[in-house]
């Protein structure tokens, strides 16, 4: 074997080092990128929320303070609904949260909850809804979901 012969080898093996090295690199980014995706908030109104102190897709345990801002027109009377949903979106457990900023306003308003997940499993849902004693008479209702796991 001459020199010319191992050149040739070994540059080919750096070629397809960097291909395979490329290739690898490129797929992870990828796949993370569609998990971020593939968890999100949900809902016709989901734009409104502004920020949420538990991420979707996060793990809720017992009992938890849950705290958020949403735009306006969620609260009557300084109340917003808060409850917690099954895989199916059906109620699990009905409550509510409070506004802690002047909810009489256009601008954004900030909320804390006492959410009591106690003896729920699996995957599920914290469902914000605009609170509307007139059921519905002034319009559909606001809603956002925002997917979790229950343990």
């Amino acid at each position: 074997m001459n020199i010319k012969n191992i050149l040739w080898f070994v540059f080919l093996v750096v070629v397809l080092f960097f291909i395979f090295n490329t290739k690898t690199n490129k797929q992870i980014p990828d796949v993370i990128e569609e998990e971020q995706q593939a968890v999100s908030v949900l809902g016709p109104n989901k734009e409104d929320l502004l920020a949420l102190s538990i991420a979707p897709g996060s793990t809720v345990t017992g009992e938890f303070v849950l705290e958020g801002v949403v735009k306006n027109a969620y609260f009557f009377e300084g109340n917003i609904s808060i409850d917690l949903l099954d895989a199916n979106q059906n109620v699990i457990k009905a409550g509510y949260g409070t506004a802690t900023t002047d909810w009489m306003t256009v601008e954004p308003v900030t909320f804390i909850s006492n959410v009591d997940a106690t003896g729920l499993s699996g995957p599920g849902y914290i469902k914000i809804q605009n609170d509307d004693p007139s059921d519905g008479e002034g319009g559909p209702a606001k809603i956002i979901l925002v997917p979790v796991v229950f343990n």
